[in-house]
């Protein structure tokens, strides 16, 4: 895009459907170009809704997802938590919760 911003579609089979996944750096080819950190993504489900990476109409589930699959597994899931939360705090702290604590006291690198 004119900003630098990177774009990218994926369509895959996914868990059974079949959605179309997007890909957003935020910005470009700067680094760090790290899941979860400048680089989300998002889905479009058989349902035709788009949705952040993380999201789960379950409030369990969504922790779920944002546990395994953003803090665990580097930033693979963490679109939805920077929508909801506003921050991107789990770069930082490994006990976050949808449900709890949502914040940091310490950001790396202070």
């Amino acid at each position: 895009m004119s900003d630098g911003t990177l774009f990218m579609v994926n369509i895959r089979p996914y868990a059974g459907n079949t959605p179309i996944q997007f890909y957003i750096d935020l910005n470009g080819k700067s680094k760090p170009n790290k899941l979860g950190d400048d680089f989300f993504n998002f889905f479009v489900w058989n349902d035709n809704k788009l949705r952040p990476g993380g999201w789960d109409p379950d409030p369990a589930k969504k922790q779920t997802n944002f546990i395994n699959s953003c803090v665990k597994e580097a930033g693979h899931q963490c679109a939805n938590w920077v929508i909801e939360k506003g921050n991107r705090d789990y770069l930082y702290c490994k006990d976050l919760s949808y449900d709890g604590k949502s914040k940091c006291d310490k950001k790396r690198g202070s």
